[in-house]
């Protein structure tokens, strides 16, 4: 994805994010609300050349396709124009249930031309599928049908363990 899209998100939605999370793996996430509607996650990790510990911060955008929650992060440390995405299935109860992209799917709709961008093809089969962002976008998406378009299984939630 070359930048994120989609509507702005209603303010209880980014609010709604706000706090501290907890994965099932034990990571643990800050998440507050900076300029304006952005957001930005912090994550402590311990280095074991440094003997310390390093925090680190992941800038968000949140925005709305239809009346869903997508979260847009930086695809790769120091790159501004290539994003990653989830779509946030579920917030409530203090979870997050997050459905990642089905690569194949985004794939066979970009090489069709349903959807603007290009596939990257790398070694043993890999590929990269970059998504052109545009005002239609987010209508093609909702006619597609999100539910193709991510995976069945939104994996372990976090879980919200302070405010």
């Amino acid at each position: 994805m070359n930048k994120p899209f989609g509507t702005q998100p209603p303010k209880q939605v980014i609010e709604s994010l706000s706090g501290t999370w907890a994965s099932r793996d034990g990571d643990v996430f800050f998440v507050s609300r900076t300029e304006g509607d952005a957001l930005v996650a912090g994550k402590t990790q311990w280095e074991k050349k440094n003997k310390q510990f390093t925090a680190r911060n992941y800038p968000l955008v949140l925005r709305m396709i239809g009346d869903q929650p997508v979260l847009f992060f930086a695809a790769h440390e120091g790159l501004k124009d290539q994003f990653g995405f989830i779509w946030l299935h579920s917030i409530e109860d203090d979870l997050i249930r997050g459905r990642a992209p089905k690569a194949s799917v985004w794939r066979d709709a970009v090489a069709s031309g349903e959807f603007d961008g290009r596939v990257n093809t790398r070694e043993n089969d890999h590929y990269d599928v970059l998504l052109e962002s545009s005002e239609k976008l987010p209508g093609q998406l909702i006619e597609y049908g999100l539910d193709r378009l991510f995976e069945k299984d939104a994996g372990d939630p976090i879980r919200r363990i302070g405010k």
